[in-house]
């Protein structure tokens, strides 16, 4: 998946996908973890993501 954290804009792999209260807020958040940098970044927020790849 591809997402942004500040201006840098990253390439990882899902470790967690964070649902647990979508349904009171819809607030949804991943771990993501990029290989180039050889760390995982956590609780990044939906709205970060920019693309999606299956």
């Amino acid at each position: 998946m591809q997402f942004k954290v500040a201006n840098d804009i990253l390439t990882g792999v899902i470790e967690l996908a964070n649902f647990a209260h979508a349904s009171n807020n819809g607030y949804h958040s991943y771990n993501i973890f990029v290989e180039e940098r050889e760390c995982s970044y956590t609780h990044v927020p939906e709205q970060d993501v920019l693309k999606k790849f299956s």
